[in-house]
């Protein structure tokens, strides 16, 4: 999660996916100035980075050396699709192309700022005709991002709380009609944007997530219950995090147990980096139960 002033824009209704990014997001982050934060610093970027693309392969293991196979990704992942990310010298993103997995152009989106330097208006274009607009406004501690179709009639609003301290405390989605949709609620934080317990709703379903952290604020664990409308327990899982030690942010392992309706399984994913002169990752391999399954490249430009 990001301050008010530079959160990201949402085009869709939050899902149980939101918790699994919530939860990668925390883990990720790094104690930074909240008050001068950039996107470089939300997506723990370091130096002026010019354009990042991302893309991710199916690993294919070749007598012990990774190779990159198939691209992953769809238009229906829209959290997995390959990307490229255009920042302003300031380090704001300015621009976002995204791709499907034959590395075709889908979409184009634009983002815009006020004076103060909050993001005010953002464009998402399909072959070059617009789709979706999102207009943010922001009320003291409250930002009200309302997303428009391509006929102008809203199509969803997004209705963020924020503390003194710029934590996230509630967020609200409604449809286009303004049913509520979902609702999550961070509390008991231990930090900026460091909440100890998470709150999901979405009907008449409860998501419950807690987390705990490290001498660093980094996440070490957390655990997520859920519950049916009728308030039993539906599912649990939990994940610890084990952190390396090389003076930058990076997970190097990650111990996962999950109980999916009382049929218990165990992961040990891995997450092997290699970075460049400025400590950005530049590739990362994913390894489950030590096969390797993922391998993902980032290619940096910078400024100056």
């Amino acid at each position: 999660m990001v301050p008010m002033k530079n959160r990201k824009v949402k085009t869709i209704s939050i899902s149980s996916l939101g918790l699994m990014v919530l939860t990668m997001v925390l883990s990720c982050q790094k104690q930074v100035d909240k008050f001068n934060e950039t996107d470089w610093s939300n997506n723990n970027l370091k130096g002026k980075v010019k354009q990042l693309d991302k893309v991710k392969y199916k690993a294919r293991d070749s007598f012990g050396i990774i190779l990159k196979g198939e691209v992953l990704g769809s238009d229906d992942n829209w959290w997995n699709r390959p990307e490229t990310c255009i920042y302003s010298e300031e380090g704001r993103l300015a621009k976002k192309y995204t791709y499907d997995n034959h590395l075709t152009p889908l979409d184009t989106a634009n983002y815009y700022y006020d004076n103060e330097d909050r993001l005010t208006k953002r464009e998402l274009f399909v072959s070059n005709h617009i789709i979706v607009i999102n207009k943010i406004k922001y009320d003291g501690k409250t930002e009200i991002n309302t997303a428009y179709n391509k006929n102008g009639n809203i199509s969803g609003k997004f209705i963020s709380e924020f503390d003194g301290q710029q934590n996230l405390i509630k967020e609200s989605s409604y449809d286009s009609v303004g049913n509520l949709s979902s609702v999550y609620i961070c509390s008991n934080f231990i930090g900026y944007n460091k909440p100890k317990s998470l709150e999901y709703k979405r009907g008449n379903s409860v998501d419950e997530v807690t987390y705990d952290y490290d001498k660093d604020e980094r996440i070490i664990f957390d655990s997520s219950t859920s519950f049916n409308p009728e308030g039993d327990i539906e599912s649990k899982h939990s994940k610890r995090y084990v952190y390396n030690h090389q003076g930058f942010d990076s997970i190097i392992w990650v111990y996962s147990e999950y109980d999916w309706r009382n049929n218990p399984t165990k992961e040990k994913i891995e997450y092997r980096y290699k970075y460049d002169k400025f400590f950005n990752w530049i590739e990362r391999v994913k390894f489950v139960n030590g096969f390797a399954k993922e391998i993902k490249p980032h290619r940096l430009e910078y400024y100056d």
